[in-house]
């Protein structure tokens, strides 16, 4: 950790201790009562449900791009609850070691799994174009280049197949830049 590293785990302690001005009573059935409207926005989330049709409708090995873990998981929670029985999948994220990585990355490259689910590690470096063709990126990377490497990561020398990729773009604001 570096200094400014530090005082920011530093402050973000700090604020999660403060007092709420709630009973202890009365801010725990605020937290169960937000993290239950989490949870039904995570289930009716229209680029989550787009995702999982879409592959529902194929059996195409793809790789499906996030910008953040917690899409990650939401994805993946989606996908393991309606495609259990059809499609399985790996995930690939900086929060693992590298036997973890190494091992989604084999389970994807043999075939074992359908789906590959990652963040931008996964954006560098990966040939996968033996295994797959379809890239989709569930959120805009912030530069335009990361979405050249993400499809770069399936269409290069030695893919025998014309390369797709999806860009989600949701119809709120925040995403219509």
């Amino acid at each position: 950790f570096d200094d400014s590293t530090e005082a920011r785990a530093d402050d973000d302690c700090a604020g999660l201790t403060l007092d709420s001005g709630l009973s202890a009573g009365a801010e725990r059935a605020w937290l169960r009562r937000l993290r239950i409207l989490t949870a039904a926005a995570v289930r009716h989330e229209s680029k989550v449900r787009h995702v999982v049709e879409l592959l529902r409708r194929t059996r195409e090995p793809v790789l499906v791009f996030t910008e953040f873990c917690d899409s990650l998981t939401a994805l993946k929670s989606a996908i393991e609850r309606t495609l259990s029985s059809q499609r399985r999948l790996a995930v690939l994220h900086g929060g693992q070691s590298s036997v973890e990585r190494a091992y989604a990355l084999e389970t994807f490259q043999r075939g074992d799994v359908s789906i590959l689910l990652a963040t931008d590690v996964a954006s560098q470096g990966l040939n996968l174009q033996q295994q797959a063709r379809w890239v989709i990126s569930f959120e805009l990377p912030w530069m335009p280049a990361r979405i050249e490497q993400r499809i770069g990561r399936v269409d290069r020398i030695g893919q025998a197949r014309l390369v797709h990729a999806s860009l989600l773009v949701a119809a709120h604001p925040a995403e219509q830049g």
